[in-house]
């Protein structure tokens, strides 16, 4: 049996990731505080027993301080040529920084941001953004193609995939705000939304958004998420933070900003992010 690979955190992105390598028949060793029991996972008491047992290991945490927190928990038990790839939407800085930490222990550490929801890895049309050693990433192909059918996309040192995934999640979130708006516009002109959504998608209104999340927000069917809301406000904090240090005009994204902390403050937090549309609902505002 090959090297198994491991895994820490097994949430929606995590339980994605594992489910697609299960699939391609490979091993996997996995850390998750909340110890899931229905993966195809075998579960190691702490992050460090994942890391003594395979030379490969998958980050799929909410934040890059989580990220951080993993390694100084392992530190002590990393052996180099070990390699992380860290799926988890972060901050380029601060994975930048983790980068240069584990060079000096000769780790390698690389960006796998994944283009897309958990439902979409799960369905292999998910890409891989990556960033870190390009000879690294061509020799992790076979894995990549494992995670995913959309093809892994280097886009150079580690940073820029961090910093491409915002790119990626402006453009989704704001789709998913402006179907909201559209929607919650035909029910007020007294148009059924089911019934929107799907003429919708037969016009050159269609997105990949209107498909995913377009009969989301027509049912108001949140549960369970393929994403959480309030970890796109997460994203969306990175992309204001990042637009202020490149000088980057957004305003549209600060204004989603608004209306994803809305739906927050009703309670959707912990909802599918196409909660959005109810920071649409004319009597909560």
């Amino acid at each position: 049996m090959s090297e198994p690979i491991g895994i820490i955190g097994l949430g929606l992105l995590g339980s994605a990731v594992a489910e697609r390598l299960h699939e391609a028949g490979r091993p996997l060793l996995g850390f998750d505080p909340r110890r899931p029991d229905d993966l195809p996972v075998e579960l190691c008491p702490d992050a460090s027993q994942v890391f003594v047992n395979c030379s490969r290991v998958i980050f799929s945490l909410p934040t890059s301080r989580e990220s951080t927190l993993v390694i100084d928990e392992v530190e002590s038990v990393l052996k180099p040529g070990q390699v992380v790839l860290d799926t988890t939407t972060g901050s380029p800085e601060e994975m930048s920084a983790l980068a240069e930490r584990l060079q000096k222990l000769d780790v390698h550490y690389l960006e796998a941001n994944v283009a897309g929801s958990s439902a979409l890895l799960r369905a292999g049309e998910a890409g891989i953004l990556i960033g870190g050693d390009e000879t690294i990433a061509d020799a992790l192909k076979p894995l990549f193609a494992d995670l995913t059918d959309a093809g892994a996309h280097y886009l150079g040192p580690v940073g820029n995939a961090s910093r491409f995934k915002l790119v990626h999640n402006l453009i989704l979130g704001l789709n998913r705000a402006v179907i909201a708006e559209a929607l919650q516009f035909a029910e007020s002109l007294g148009f059924d939304s089911s019934r929107a959504v799907s003429v919708l998608r037969q016009t050159a209104a269609a997105s990949v958004a209107l498909t995913g999340k377009g009969e989301r927000m027509a049912e108001r069917r949140y549960h369970p998420p393929q994403a959480r809301l309030a970890q796109h406000i997460k994203d969306v904090d990175l992309m204001l933070t990042e637009a202020k240090r490149s000088g980057a005009k957004i305003p549209l994204t600060t204004l989603h900003r608004d209306l994803l902390q809305r739906a927050r403050e009703l309670g959707f937090g912990d909802a599918d992010n196409s909660a959005v549309i109810e920071a649409f609902n004319r009597e909560s505002i």
